[in-house]
């Protein structure tokens, strides 16, 4: 059982048998995650992994938003109170 994430080198995912179409735009889950906590990937060539958030599949706190596509600015503006005019709840 090999694993691929579309999200490697190109030509790592090519020779464990992905599409190379797959590969355009993608970020590692994994990476992303981890930066998020403060321990992402600082690599050689300077790079710095950036943190990437989600929301998850329960969108149910967010009756306030509109059923429909929406961006992920939308939903921390509509968090932030911003949609509103309210201020967020202290946390």
């Amino acid at each position: 059982m090999g694993y691929r994430c579309a999200a490697e080198p190109v030509d790592v995912y090519v020779r464990k048998g992905g599409d190379v179409d797959d590969t355009t735009g993608r970020r590692c889950l994994c990476n992303g995650l981890t930066a998020a906590i403060g321990v992402g990937q600082h690599r050689a060539d300077g790079y710095i992994e950036p943190p990437l958030l989600t929301l998850g599949q329960d969108f149910g706190f967010l009756a306030g938003l509109p059923p429909g596509e929406y961006t992920a600015a939308d939903v921390v503006d509509y968090l932030l109170g911003q949609d509103h005019g309210e201020k967020r709840p202290p946390a």
